[in-house]
């Protein structure tokens, strides 16, 4: 009886497929393996699956299953992919997404209505691309880290997503839950052991113990 190897290839293939769940973030992008990826716009700040197979491509499904967006893997990291018709559209409907992500920071932080204010108000061009980037931190940081950039920003009056990130980078509120060690054993007795130390210069000496 001979025995045939199976294709190497097809293996590796099963083993490389992966499909994992990702947040999109409001400026239309998802993070993988170090790089960024657009999606249609109409799902920023949704949930959505993504899979790669055989190291190339990159597959983002939405909650019903339906291949949204196709990207080949950037072979380099820190690398931003995008595609210009996953845009379109955008402009047009601003005013309708910039209503939505009013509510979204009022929902975080309703007792924080005056930033929005005085944001909109300094920031009169575009206040959109700052609310984005600052709700994205939100999602990152501890809201007392958001509350205390908020504050500092009234301080200095300046109302920006890069105010509000260079006081959250150079506090660094961020930290890494420590591991948990072994769970020490409580409430077992203490025994007090003690032993005749001419017992174990018998046993050396090939002496037997009575």
């Amino acid at each position: 009886i001979h025995f045939r190897t199976l294709p190497s290839n097809r293996i590796r293939g099963l083993a490389r497929t992966q499909e994992q769940f990702r947040k999109v973030s409001w400026d239309c992008l998802i993070s993988f393996a170090g790089s960024r990826y657009s999606v249609p716009h109409q799902y920023a700040g949704k949930q959505v699956w993504v899979r790669t197979s055989q190291g190339e491509s990159l597959e983002v499904y939405d909650q019903q299953g339906r291949l949204i967006a196709r990207h080949q893997l950037s072979r380099q990291k820190g690398v931003t992919v995008l595609v210009r018709a996953h845009y379109k559209g955008l402009r047009r409907e601003a005013p309708k997404t910039r209503v939505l992500l009013e509510r979204a920071f009022l929902a975080r932080f309703p007792d924080h209505g005056w930033f929005l204010e005085r944001l909109t108000a300094q920031q009169k061009m575009n206040p959109v691309s700052h609310l984005r980037p600052i709700l994205e931190m939100a999602d990152n940081y501890p809201k007392e880290a958001m509350l205390k950039a908020f504050s500092l920003a009234l301080e200095y009056n300046t109302f920006s997503h890069r105010f509000i990130r260079g006081i959250l980078e150079t506090e660094r509120p961020l930290k890494i839950a420590p591991e948990r060690g072994p769970t020490p054993m409580v409430g077992l007795p203490e025994i007090a052991v003690t032993c005749n130390l001419t017992v174990y210069r018998k046993l050396l000496q090939g002496g037997e113990l009575v």
